[in-house]
Order: C-alpha cells, then sequence, then structure tokens
C-alpha cells in the first residue's frame, strides 16, 4: 500500500505500490518509482485528473512498461517505455 499526502491549497502525492491477478488469471504489480505529484490547477485547467510528474513501473508477465508522468508542467502527454522504446502520447481531451 502506498501513502497520499493531500494540500487543498495547491498539490497532492501518491507514493506506493499494487499487485495482483486480472480476470485473464495473470499476475501483475506496479510501484511508484519516483512520487506521483497531481497539481489543483493543472486538474482544473485540463479536465482531466492526471499527475503532472513523477514515474510508475507496470510489470507481468516478465514485460515491464514504463510510464513517466513529466516534470511537473501542466500538460496531458506521459512518455511510455516499452523493451526500452520511448513513446510520447497525449492523454485524455483538452476541450
Amino acid at each position: 500500500m502506498g501513502t497520499r499526502q493531500q494540500s487543498f491549497n495547491d498539490q497532492w502525492i501518491v507514493t506506493g505500490t499494487a499487485s495482483g491477478i486480472n480476470r485473464h488469471g495473470v499476475e501483475y504489480s506496479m510501484e511508484i518509482i519516483k512520487p506521483l505529484v497531481y497539481k489543483r490547477r493543472c486538474v482544473f485547467e485540463l479536465k482531466i485528473v492526471l499527475p503532472v510528474e513523477g514515474t510508475k513501473v507496470f510489470t507481468s508477465e516478465g514485460k515491464e512498461v514504463i510510464i513517466d508522468f513529466g516534470d511537473g508542467e501542466c500538460d496531458n502527454l506521459v512518455t511510455v517505455t516499452v523493451n526500452g522504446l520511448s513513446r510520447e502520447i497525449e492523454v485524455g481531451n483538452r476541450n
């Protein structure tokens, strides 16, 4: 389990791990390796709840997916790395 620190003024931070078995019986795990930072201002600007900073790693069946949420900027871009290959992805809709 992780910890969640919340500030009603500015931002909140999430750390921790999770694991389980999906509906197909496949085990998975997730670890936040750099704390996820959410900024209240960014939630209102982007209209989605998405960390603006931090990194988490998903592992399943010997495969690893790294999701990097950036450097603190209010954007909806994440970098996903699979097998050493990285790709920037735009998340959600900015309407």
